[in-house]
């Protein structure tokens, strides 16, 4: 009785161990990696090729599509990156990609957000 007993702490210990050690879930707040590198438009376009897993209502696909739209016509605000003569200018994107996400989140279902973010998730540990 005893030894299964602490054979039950020990494998309770290794497995709590282990979910520590682990990356956090991903969540809109948090998203994963592969998020962060893409451009605003393509967070969205890729929400929108995820249709047939996330099984998209018309509605939604409709509502991510003047999503995608909108995004990928803004304009960005040029801002001097110095002093220099004439002045170097980089583009600053109004839409992040982490703001674009959460805006397509919006549209979809607590459930399909989830299924989302795992798909997402799944593309980030894909070897390139």
């Amino acid at each position: 009785m005893r030894v299964s007993l602490q054979l039950v702490v020990v494998l309770l210990a290794a497995v709590v161990g282990t979910a520590a050690a682990q990356e956090p879930m991903p969540t809109v707040s948090n998203p994963p990696a592969v998020v962060k590198t893409m451009k605003a438009h393509e967070v969205v376009e890729q929400v929108l090729a995820q249709q047939h897993d996330l099984l998209l209502s018309p509605a939604q696909v409709e509502d991510l599509t003047a999503l995608h739209k909108a995004v990928k016509n803004e304009r960005a605000i040029y801002e001097s990156t110095g002093r220099t003569r004439p002045p170097e200018k980089r583009a600053v994107w109004i839409t992040t990609p982490e703001q674009a996400l959460a805006k397509a989140y919006t549209i979809l279902t607590p459930q399909q957000q989830h299924k989302s973010l795992m798909l997402f998730e799944q593309q980030s540990k894909k070897p390139n």
